[in-house]
């Protein structure tokens, strides 16, 4: 009997027991502590949407020098790496046979020219003035023979002289007629068509001869190759006494004014880069940082052993630091919003669903408020409708808080 008194002052004593630390449990559910929270006012920015890509720096102007003259090389001014500007002399092949090639030509020049002066200012003039005289002889001759010829012609008709005298004034009149006609005919055949002629076959021999200095001229200056860009030499294919063929590369040059980065682009963002987009360079092993560039070229196509797009983007070098073949970060401007209200990207969060949405801190309590965003980068969220510039948006702590557990303390803002 007594056993069993014990054990129901045990069992009693242990229900008691677990009714109390039942109690204690609800209590502690019903009070809650308070979530240490940041926050942050939504900000009036310009926002933009940026990818980084790395690439490799190339030089955006090349060129393959070569000479158009054939000949021994006698001079090679430039070594590779050596950067020359352009204009610059490079080479000289050795030019005796092409200077004498231009004296010749010189010379049939000259003759040319003084064959045709000849022609011009000498014979022809003096030709001409033989002709004007044997016409003006003739002319006077028939003057006379006409006058003498009416004469003689009222005379006879009068009788007062004979037929014999008559038909002799006819005579001269009629032969003075024809050698004035043909003096005529003589002085306009030779001046406007034989020696308008020899002039002008004259005048033909002198272009062909200046033709012909001048492409010995030409000749004579490519035996001087130089640079046709500004650039650093890439690759020298002459040696001084070597034999240099016309057309054959002789030195390859680089422009460095310039340059450009070269990326491989995914084809989730492709679709919104396009010549003029903004990009910021950084190449670390030149010390140059946030160096403004440009795309300047999108292919159309996508390499089918990388999957990618390549995009170019031009890079000012002004200083040469900038090399062929340094690796550089590209980062690109997709799009961009201007006075967006941006908060921190670490603030929003996310359902399931896909609901973005934050907690605003409302005295001591966060109250959830789902937003639609619209640019969205590693730093801020460009929140399109949902908050306002007034609203306190939670940072650190958000991921404690919850419909129900919304106490808040914020300990800083």
């Amino acid at each position: 009997m007594k056993r069993i008194i014990a054990s129901i002052v045990v069992l009693s004593a242990m229900l008691t027991l677990f009714g109390c630390g039942d109690k204690e449990t609800v209590s502690e559910i019903k009070t809650q502590t308070a979530v240490n929270v940041t926050v942050a006012s939504p900000e009036r920015m310009t926002i933009e949407n940026t990818v980084t890509y790395t690439g490799e720096i190339k030089a955006s102007a090349s060129t393959s020098v070569s000479s158009k003259a054939s000949g021994v090389a006698k001079a090679v001014y430039k070594e590779i790496g050596d950067y020359v500007e352009e204009g610059e002399t490079l080479l000289i092949i050795d030019d005796t046979d092409y200077k004498t090639q231009y004296n010749q030509a010189q010379a049939a020049y000259n003759g040319a020219v003084a064959q045709y002066n000849s022609i011009k200012n000498g014979s022809t003039q003096q030709t001409k003035l033989q002709l004007e005289s044997t016409l003006s002889a003739a002319k006077i001759e028939y003057n006379n023979a006409k006058t003498n010829y009416d004469n003689q012609k009222v005379l006879y008709e009068n009788g007062a002289v004979s037929k014999a005298v008559y038909d002799a004034a006819v005579t001269r009149f009629e032969n003075a007629k024809l050698n004035l006609d043909t003096a005529q005919n003589n002085y306009d055949l030779t001046i406007n068509v034989v020696l308008e002629e020899s002039k002008a076959s004259a005048q033909a021999a002198v272009n062909t001869a200046k033709v012909s200095v001048q492409a010995a001229q030409n000749a004579l200056n490519n035996t001087v190759v130089k640079a046709p860009i500004s650039g650093y030499i890439a690759a020298r294919n002459a040696n001084k006494g070597q034999m240099v063929p016309a057309g054959v590369e002789v030195f390859s040059i680089k422009a460095t004014q310039s340059v450009e980065a070269q990326i491989n682009v995914t084809e989730a963002v492709i679709s919104e880069i396009s010549v003029g987009t903004k990009a910021v360079v950084n190449v670390k092993s030149a010390n140059s940082e946030d160096i403004e560039g440009t795309v300047t070229n999108v292919s159309p196509v996508k390499n089918p052993q990388t999957g990618m797009y390549l995009v170019c983007v031009a890079v000012e070098n002004a200083d040469g630091k900038i090399k062929d073949g340094m690796f550089a970060d590209i980062k690109l401007t997709l799009n961009d919003s201007v006075d967006a209200l941006a908060i921190p990207s670490e603030a929003v969060l996310e359902d399931k669903d896909g609901t973005k949405y934050v907690y605003i801190a409302s005295k001591n309590e966060a109250n959830r408020k789902n937003i639609k965003v619209g640019i969205i980068n590693d730093k801020y969220t460009e929140v399109v409708s949902g908050i306002t510039e007034k609203d306190k948006v939670i940072v650190s702590g958000k991921d404690y808080l919850s419909e129900i557990n919304n106490k808040i303390r914020i300990v800083s803002k």
